[in-house]
């Protein structure tokens, strides 16, 4: 899997920190970090300052950092027992950016049914976002095929893609849904064998 996360040169020369601050759309770390509930420190002379990942970022390739701030920090709590995240990328070519991008946690009590789910999308809006109306179909249920179509449908329903040469709005938004039915489900999976 991590050989088709970014591209070799960014894989090796690239920092987590600086893909987050490029505030691309499409980029891989945000929103896997969005639903780890990651913060980012940043700060300048003047001091430093905490802003959760998911308010981070203002529009395509803008982020709420100031003229004179610098990132200093990622910071991403402690998952919780009995939880997973999980993360997949749609495109065409291997380790290309995505044309549209799906991470999910889940965590779950012990009667299997959801305590929380964090869905978030990328490259299906101008900034990573989250699919909290999907999320909170989930909330207190356990899986079956139909919460998982209609989370997927939720998600897509929510998203706000744009077509370019890749993909067109309705196929982003289709893939939005397909994924996001595959990673909660793989989340939900992976969290009711986890420790």
């Amino acid at each position: 899997m991590e050989s088709r996360l970014a591209t070799i040169q960014t894989r090796n020369w690239g920092t987590i920190g600086g893909n987050i601050a490029h505030a691309d759309a499409a980029g891989d770390p945000a929103p896997v970090l969005i639903t780890l509930g990651a913060s980012v420190k940043v700060g300048n002379a003047g001091g430093t300052r905490i802003i959760p990942l998911e308010d981070f970022y203002v529009d395509l390739f803008e982020t709420a950092l100031e003229e004179d701030e610098l990132l200093l920090e990622i910071q991403v709590p402690t998952p919780p027992p009995r939880s997973a995240a999980v993360y997949e990328k749609f495109n065409l070519l291997s380790s290309d950016q995505g044309i549209v991008a799906v991470a999910a946690s889940v965590s779950l009590n012990e009667d299997g049914t959801c305590k929380e789910a964090k869905i978030a999308l990328g490259n299906a809006g101008p900034t990573g976002m989250r699919a909290k109306e999907a999320e909170g179909l989930l909330v207190g249920r356990k899986p079956d095929e139909a919460l998982l179509a209609e989370a997927g449908l939720k998600a897509a329903e929510g998203c706000d893609p744009t077509a370019d040469i890749h993909a067109s709005e309705e196929y982003r938004r289709h893939l939005v849904n397909v994924l996001t039915r595959r990673m909660v489900k793989r989340a939900w999976e992976q969290a009711g064998t986890s420790v």
